[in-house]
């Protein structure tokens, strides 16, 4: 008999202790599971960039036919200070970047009348079958007529500056002509 109730009271207890071993024990605290490591990254330590100098090139040169380009270089002539008259009729010279114009007006009264150099060694005589009822000025030196129809231009060959084109904006071409009779004899 006594070994009847022995058998269960070690089955129990082998039990208790199975159960026990897996789950720790009630002595033993459960610990959570620990977060997975990050890996910390460093900034990276760097230096500024260089830059290259800027260079300036100034609008106007000085001595424009000294410095500019050889035949058949691309860049536009330019023109000196002091070589276009400062005014002609009521418009007076301005310089924007490479290329002059002769303006007058407010802003939403704006004429303009611009003076465009051409790369030396060429001719405007390449241009001038575009314009429409084209006509002789200052002797023959230069050609007027309206561009495409309906924008006054006057061109001419410079003897410093290549083709020489002079275009009218919201003006008549008796005015670009005006202005373009003005700068032939300088250019």
């Amino acid at each position: 008999m006594f070994s009847l109730k022995l058998r269960p009271m070690v089955g129990a207890v082998a039990l208790l202790a199975v159960t026990a071993g897996c789950s720790g024990g009630e002595d033993v605290p459960a610990t959570p599971p620990s977060p997975p490591e990050t890996a910390v990254v460093k900034p990276v330590r760097t230096t500024p960039a260089e830059t290259a100098p800027v260079e300036t090139t100034p609008v106007a040169d000085p001595d424009p036919v000294e410095s500019a380009p050889t035949e058949g270089g691309g860049d536009a002539a330019v023109i000196a200070p002091g070589v276009l008259p400062e005014d002609v009729l009521d418009f007076d010279l301005h310089q924007v970047g490479p290329t002059w114009s002769y303006s007058r007006g407010t802003l939403s009264t704006l004429e303009t009348v611009g003076v465009i150099t051409m790369p030396p060694g060429s001719s405007a005589d390449l241009l001038v079958p575009s314009l429409e009822g084209q006509y002789p000025v200052v002797d023959g030196r230069g050609t007027c007529g309206n561009w495409g129809g309906d924008l006054p231009t006057c061109l001419f060959d410079s003897e410093s500056h290549g083709g020489v084109m002079v275009q009218g904006e919201d003006v008549e071409l008796e005015e670009v002509q005006a202005v373009a009779e003005a700068i032939i004899p300088v250019l």
